[in-house]
């Protein structure tokens, strides 16, 4: 049986529980989560015979989709126990957060998974890379004098202008309210016992988030708002870095700041990280039209949204339903074609796409796509 969570202790101490066991998170971090950010009333239990068998969690997240702020859910503690699992519970606890995800205006959702495989069969596609620069510290600028100030839980307003100047040419990042701030401050600042370093002037600012690991130093999030300030992050990282073995710093996988390495040779590693799928077929190809000029009909197959089985009919920068396909996709090609993770070309060549496809030259926009570490705190 599927059923949200109640506001009650006991429901509380069993999602805590099957969380603490599947994921291993130390106490504190629990004691943190469960008070901040956890919601029974985006949580979905699956119990077989009275026992809790699986659970998982929905968050909601403004992300900027070719340049457009749209409402998104995200799957976080999606887990079953061990004795439970190979039965299809937590298919269908995901199944039906598609429909709560829809209900509360989320066309999309994404997620961090630990298995891939998993979540394609449900029709989520690789639509996030992330990339982690390892140098040593002589390979960056030199350190300046000065260290930047340390920023608190309730900086993210001065912090925003930095984070989406740094970001303004990818897509899909998280647009963050000022609680996302503070929940993602709380959790790099507390739990991870990170440090955030920040300088403003006016209305120049810039920030780098990193934390020391034995001889290495780890950044996981930098922002500025100009050239200068960015050139004065490098070193501001390279002086909190100057006596570490190592300087480890995540950046959007489309990044040339090993331009300014001084030697930039096996500098980068870029790994699959974040996975997407469409809830509504119908609503992302509808802002795909807005921008082209040609007409096209798509169909799109979907095993678990049958309302996006269907043929989109896109003339004149509209959307209708449609008869005869000119394309035929599945809803994981189609959703790595609207964030631009692959060109139709590419898909076609893959036999992801079938049909016309230069027909639908223009539709779908290549993108630099960037998803930051924020959502795990979620």
């Amino acid at each position: 049986m599927i059923r949200f969570a109640q506001n009650t202790p006991q429901d509380t101490l069993a999602a805590r529980k099957i969380w603490a066991e599947c994921f291993g998170d130390p106490p504190e971090f629990l004691d943190w989560y469960f008070q901040t950010v956890y919601q029974p009333e985006h949580t979905l239990f699956y119990e077989d015979e009275g026992q809790l068998a699986s659970h998982l969690q929905m968050r909601f997240f403004d992300l900027s989709l070719s340049g457009v702020p749209v409402r998104a859910g995200y799957l976080a503690g999606v887990a079953t126990y061990p004795q439970f699992r190979k039965q299809g519970f937590s298919r269908a606890l995901i199944q039906k957060a598609f429909s709560r995800l829809r209900a509360n205006g989320a066309n999309f959702c994404f997620l961090v998974p630990t298995v891939f495989r998993f979540y394609e069969q449900l029709g989520f596609a690789p639509c996030y890379d992330k990339m982690l620069y390892s140098l040593t510290p002589r390979e960056l600028p030199p350190p300046t004098s000065v260290m930047w100030q340390m920023a608190d839980e309730n900086s993210g307003q001065f912090l925003d202008a930095a984070y989406r100047y740094a970001l303004r040419a990818q897509n899909g990042y998280v647009l963050r309210s000022e609680k996302d701030w503070n929940i993602f401050l709380q959790d790099n600042l507390y739990n991870a016992k990170a440090e955030c370093r920040q300088w403003r002037s006016g209305e120049d600012c810039g920030y780098y988030i990193a934390r020391r690991e034995a001889n290495k130093l780890f950044v996981t999030e930098y922002g500025y708002t100009s050239p200068s300030v960015f050139e004065e992050l490098l070193r501001q990282i390279a002086l909190f870095g100057q006596n570490m073995e190592t300087i480890e710093i995540l950046a959007p996988p489309s990044d040339k700041m090993y331009c300014r390495f001084c030697d930039s040779r096996k500098a980068r590693d870029i790994q699959p990280y974040g996975m997407a799928r469409i809830l509504s077929a119908e609503y992302a190809l509808s802002l795909c039209a807005k921008h082209f000029s040609g007409a096209v009909s798509i169909g799109v197959k979907d095993a678990l949204i049958a309302e996006n089985n269907d043929v989109f009919h896109i003339q004149n920068h509209e959307i209708s339903r449609g008869e005869k396909a000119d394309i035929q996709l599945d809803i994981a090609a189609l959703t790595m074609l609207f964030w631009g993770y692959i060109d139709s070309s590419t898909a076609y060549d893959m036999g992801l796409v079938y049909g016309d496809i230069d027909k639908a030259t223009g539709l779908f926009q290549p993108q630099k796509n960037y998803l930051d570490n924020s959502v795990l705190a979620f």
